[in-house]
């Protein structure tokens, strides 16, 4: 019995004609011995080319997924059309596929072809768009991952925390960090972490809007009240320098030297990722 030959082109070709999966585009081919219109009804059978009917539509609901373990963490964005559709099984399972092969594997390994073909058949079964928007492994050697979910599953956190004695204690502490970025929303972790273009253009937008108030000021003067304004963006936008959320008498770097003073273990934050559902990827 002689195989029937597929070539690249075909599978481009059917692909672009009904938005099916790389390998479904494949197999149908295959099965049809090459005859595209009996390949797509094949795909029309099983409920794929009917995807393509969903392709302009926006994918703005959905979940988040986290998972973490020791020194490893993933978290995953699925999006979909409706609130509704999140909340179903098939949804609910292709995103514990999706945190399951990422923490296995890697992130990258949800854009293969056969994990891209689940979303497609999964978009045929919802009748919904579906899209897996972004996924990000983190691992460490010297230390732990912890993580936080919202309970709506619509905020997640991962953070990379260095220290030579992880502990149920040092996670304990990661979860009450990654629950602070969640609902703080810092982008750096610390003033070093700053990049010096983001510093200049913000002490530019500050002297513009305070041109009013250092009108004839000394230039030492001057200098002073926008390094103080400067602090100020330095406390919303560093997490270190942000007051923490259980206690805000205290900064976050006080906490983590408190937490050294208690337990004789030193903590570093080293990274974090957040992801709020519709964000940027």
């Amino acid at each position: 019995m002689t195989t029937m030959t597929v070539t690249t082109e075909q599978i481009k070709e059917l692909r672009e004609l009904t938005q099916a999966g790389l390998l479904d585009c494949k197999k149908a081919l295959a099965e049809s011995g090459g005859d595209f219109e009996k390949a797509v009804e094949i795909l029309r059978k099983k409920g794929i080319a009917s995807a393509a009917k969903r392709e302009g539509r926006e994918a703005k609901e959905g979940l988040i997924g986290l998972k973490t373990k020791g020194q490893k963490g993933i978290l995953v964005e699925l999006n979909c059309e409706t609130d509704f559709v999140a909340k179903t099984d098939p949804f609910q399972e292709l995103l514990e596929k999706a945190i399951e092969k990422g923490f296995q594997e890697d992130a990258a390994s949800l854009q293969s072809e056969s994990f891209q073909s689940q979303v497609v058949e999964t978009s045929a079964k919802t009748g919904e768009k579906l899209q897996l928007k972004r996924a990000d492994l983190l691992q460490t050697e010297k230390g732990l991952i912890a993580g936080y979910l919202h309970s709506n599953k619509r905020v997640g956190v991962l953070i990379d925390l260095e220290t030579e004695k992880p502990s149920a204690e040092a996670e304990q502490l990661g979860k009450e960090l990654a629950m602070q970025i969640a609902a703080m929303r810092p982008t750096y972790v610390s003033r070093d972490s700053v990049p010096s273009e983001w510093i200049e253009k913000e002490k530019e937008i500050l002297s513009e809007q305070s041109k009013d108030a250092l009108q004839n000021k000394p230039e030492p003067v001057r200098e002073k009240i926008l390094q103080g304004k400067l602090g100020k963006r330095f406390e919303e936008v560093c997490l270190l320098d942000q007051r923490f959320i259980k206690d805000d008498k205290k900064t976050v770097k006080q906490i983590i030297k408190d937490f050294f003073q208690k337990t004789g273990t030193s903590v570093k934050v080293q990274r974090f990722v957040r992801y709020e559902l519709g964000g940027s990827s």
